[in-house]
């Protein structure tokens, strides 16, 4: 059975039905790609192909050889659920020509346009592990342990900067990782350079965040479990500051596969097939009013897939409170296909920055996250009012945990910060004339914001703002004091630090 969405023409997605002594289940959603090796139909749709061989309206027990399969991860757990033995899961693969199971397969269609650019769009090959794992009744999760680490071009010598590692059991925030620091310190750069090291896991690539040196993203351990990925799956990230600029080296990351995906105020082609675009226009800011037509395509993609909308909307409840928002994905998601774009293109203009940020941000995120996908993230809370901050964080983290993926972000926020455990804040120091990550000594998980500011974030704070004014008045005019406090001109905070710089 099609499906609604067409997936830029390529029209690969459809429900599996499977009808099994004589009952009917829905399995989720597959994807179907074709080869025609006369070329002939090159940037025909499957749809198209199958319709002209007159296969839409048949029950098939079999795939013919020209057609290929790859199923979402829904669809791998029906297969263990409705078939009971190792050889009929099997015989059911290679009667639908499955290309996570079958390696042989994989290498003949993979380079096909209508693989690398639909099928794969939300998968990678490294996917295909937790696929057959799930499918044969393994875990589904598995933890996920990487090292990053320098070495220095001069000396080769390697320090260890930080390791990234999740706890499935673990009931506190186990996925997601925050850098702190300076600014200047380098934090948006570390996040570029675990981009390209991310597209080269295991291999040493130059660094940006330390001048001199190369930088490496591998596993931390031998991968001994033949079960457990190797690698990254998927790679997504997002920036919507309009002052950064990235080099060729980053955006080829975005060229390599269309699973890797830039989020942020910039003119990215959502067309992967037009690679010189990208490239082309990754240091462009998007002009004012693209966002709706690219909100638009976002959500289309995500709620044309039952599991990624069930996921959007379970996620989205952290932001029930907004009425706006949520009155907002009612429109969408009740739109019909005729009008949908023209509503979702009037009611956007009627979001805040903060709003679409949101929108776009979580909906990428649930498209693109999956076991051992990584999300780099450039301080998620720009634009945004500390509750919606918080709810951000809190969204990121059931899609982190739902997928099993990592997500590393840069932050500012003591809003933020409380909600991550001690060692999983990475502080980047300098140390001399190179850089390290150490964890801070306190716990900051529950840490109230204030404590933050002060013991975390307040090296500099404590020379400026009303900390410094404070200091001046008892320094240098005393007799005011009285009437700050008098006139009930001082917050909670300021009476307390008052009172300590009179004593001293």
């Amino acid at each position: 059975m099609t499906d609604i969405w067409d997936d830029y023409g390529y029209h690969t997605t459809f429900h599996a039905n499977l009808y099994l002594q004589g009952t009917h289940t829905d399995m989720g959603f597959v994807t179907i790609g074709f080869n025609n090796p006369d070329n002939q139909d090159e940037g025909k749709s499957t749809y198209d192909f199958i319709a002209e061989h007159r296969q839409t309206s048949e029950s098939l027990s079999t795939l013919p050889d020209y057609l290929f399969t790859l199923g979402t991860l829904e669809y791998y757990k029906s297969v263990n659920r409705l078939f009971e033995s190792k050889q009929e899961k099997i015989r059911f693969f290679k009667d639908t020509n499955d290309i996570s199971y079958d390696r042989v397969l994989y290498v003949k269609y993979s380079k096909l346009d209508i693989t690398r650019n639909s099928l794969l769009r939300s998968s990678s090959e490294r996917s295909f592990k937790q696929y057959q794992r799930v499918a044969f009744g393994g875990a589904e999760r598995v933890n996920f342990d990487w090292t990053i680490t320098i070495q220095s071009d001069e000396s080769k010598h390697t320090t260890k900067l930080a390791r990234i590692s999740n706890d499935i059991g673990s009931v506190l925030p186990s996925n997601l990782f925050a850098v702190i620091g300076d600014n200047g310190v380098g934090k948006t750069s570390l996040l570029k350079d675990l981009t390209v090291s991310a597209n080269s896991f295991g291999e040493y690539v130059p660094s940006r965040f330390l001048a001199g040196h190369h930088i490496k993203l591998d596993n931390s351990l031998p991968i001994t479990d033949n079960e457990a990925i190797t690698g990254i799956t998927n790679l997504i990230f997002v920036s919507y500051s309009s002052f950064d600029t990235f080099d060729p080296e980053f955006e080829k990351v975005f060229t390599a596969m269309p699973n890797h995906r830039f989020i942020g105020s910039r003119k990215v082609d959502y067309d992967v097939s037009n690679q010189e675009s990208l490239k082309s226009t990754i240091n462009d800011v998007t002009p004012a009013g693209a966002s709706g037509r690219q909100i638009s395509e976002e959500l289309t993609r995500v709620f044309a897939d039952r599991e990624k909308s069930e996921i959007f909307n379970a996620v989205f409840e952290r932001f029930s409170w907004d009425s706006s928002l949520t009155d907002f994905l009612n429109l969408f998601q009740n739109s019909s296909d005729e009008n949908i774009k023209e509503n979702i293109l009037q009611e956007t203009e009627n979001l805040s920055s903060g709003q679409k940020l949101i929108v776009s941000m979580i909906a990428n995120l649930v498209d693109v996250a999956a076991e051992n996908a990584l999300m780099l993230i450039d301080e998620p809370e720009l634009y945004l009012h500390p509750p919606y901050a918080l709810a951000l964080i809190l969204a990121i983290n059931d899609i982190a945990v739902r997928s099993n993926s990592a997500c590393i972000f840069t932050t500012h926020s003591a809003v933020t910060l409380q909600e991550i455990p001690r060692d999983n804040v990475l502080w980047v120091k300098y140390a001399g004339n190179l850089k390290k990550i150490v964890h801070p000594k306190q716990q900051t998980f529950g840490m109230d914001t204030q404590s933050i500011n002060d013991e975390i974030f307040g090296v500099a704070i404590r020379d400026t703002g009303y900390y410094e004014l404070l200091r001046n008045i008892v320094q240098n005019n005393p007799s005011k004091i009285r009437s700050l406090i008098n006139d009930d001109l001082l917050g909670q905070r300021a009476l307390v630090l008052l009172n300590s710089l009179k004593d001293q």
